[in-house]
């Protein structure tokens, strides 16, 4: 993450999809350590925004039913050469 660069190229983009297939990866295994078996019944959902380190400021919004007992998310703000990265993870158990 400190290596990307805000440039919204190729280079960019397929940074930005491997690290979300790192963070949804490192979940699932993280809730299957946790849960075993019953872990198929999470869906996981990575959400990264990246913007220049040089922007006022971001609002990000995002809207989901939630259970409060079974559900949760994560939120971490990282920065890059030139960008801030945010990453959000939503964890929602389905029946």
């Amino acid at each position: 993450v400190k290596r990307l660069e805000f440039d919204g190229g190729v280079r960019q983009a397929k940074q930005l999809t491997d690290l979300v297939n790192l963070l949804r990866n490192k979940v699932k295994t993280r809730i299957t350590a946790w849960m075993g078996p019953r872990n198929e019944r999470y869906k996981i959902v990575v959400q990264v925004v990246t913007f220049d380190a040089a922007a006022v400021g971001i609002h990000v919004s995002s809207r989901c039913l939630w259970n409060s007992q079974t559900d949760n998310s994560i939120t971490i703000k990282m920065q890059g050469v030139d960008c801030d990265i945010l990453m959000i993870i939503f964890l929602c158990y389905t029946d």
